[in-house]
């Protein structure tokens, strides 16, 4: 809810899915952020350009079977998260 903008775009199929974070914050330093995605799926993989080389998603949770939440790391202009699907 702060002034930056994050545009996200997922795609993938019925066993995975990839979520690209572009953010148009003015000084191209885009703060740790929040991200619930429709469905169950374990993150597998984060690759965000400005980020610590050991950058991880936090606090991962599956509310209910509906939904999966995370948190990004601060990162600058882009992040990408690989999401595999569990049944």
């Amino acid at each position: 809810y702060g002034t930056s903008t994050v545009i996200a775009h997922l795609t993938g199929d019925g066993s995975r899915a990839r979520l690209h974070l572009l953010s148009y914050s003015r000084n191209r330093n885009q703060a740790s952020l929040r991200v619930r995605v429709l469905g169950h799926y374990r993150p597998t993989a984060l690759a965000a350009f400005g980020a610590a080389s050991d950058a991880r998603l936090a606090d991962v949770r599956q509310p209910d079977n509906a939904a999966t939440e995370f948190s990004v790391p601060a990162f600058n202009t882009i992040a990408i998260v690989d999401l595999d699907r569990v049944r």
